[in-house]
């Protein structure tokens, strides 16, 4: 009795252990490696400008403002060509049409991931991160990029806003 009271509780401080460390914005990496965000001029590829703007406006879950930049968005990719590219802009077009942050979410996941497929290939002007979240949509993770290191989480916003680790440096 005594020892399966004493290994529930040493159950209960690892799951406890792992959800609050599976989840972190890992703050001692990003406290030691933390650079200044590039700033996003006239010189920096439009496109990701506009991406990061998506990314933004779902960060601060805002229906109405991500369905305005996909619109931006899906205008800076109007030169570009490719396979990644009908796949973004598909992904684009249904944030456009969708006013819940939910769906919004969804097809960013697709666009992000379809981006970093295109990001791998052509210069994209800035250095960028690419993020995971392994909390996303019902724990299955999801990948997002980034002009910082610092974790602004567009699949959870405010709810759980630092939520994901830097994977790679692009």
């Amino acid at each position: 009795m005594k020892n399966s009271k004493i290994f529930n509780m040493a159950i209960a401080i690892l799951l406890c252990t792992f959800f609050l460390t599976s989840c972190s914005a890992n703050s001692k990496e990003q406290t030691e490696s933390e650079e200044a965000s590039p700033v996003l001029g006239e010189q920096a590829n439009p496109i990701i400008a506009a991406y990061l703007q998506l990314k933004d406006d779902l960060v601060d879950t805002d229906a109405k403002k991500a369905q305005n930049s996909a619109t931006e968005f899906i205008a800076t990719l109007k030169d570009a060509d490719g396979e990644s590219i009908e796949i973004i802009i598909g992904a684009a077009e249904k944030i456009a049409a969708s006013s819940d942050v939910n769906v919004q979410r969804e097809y960013f996941e697709t666009l992000s991931d379809e981006l970093y497929v295109f990001a791998q290939t052509e210069d994209m002007g800035v250095k960028l991160y690419r993020q995971y979240c392994p909390m996303a949509f019902q724990n299955k993770g999801a990948y997002w990029l980034s002009s910082e290191k610092k974790i602004m989480n567009p699949y959870f916003g405010d709810k759980m806003l630092h939520c994901g680790v830097v994977k790679e440096e692009l």
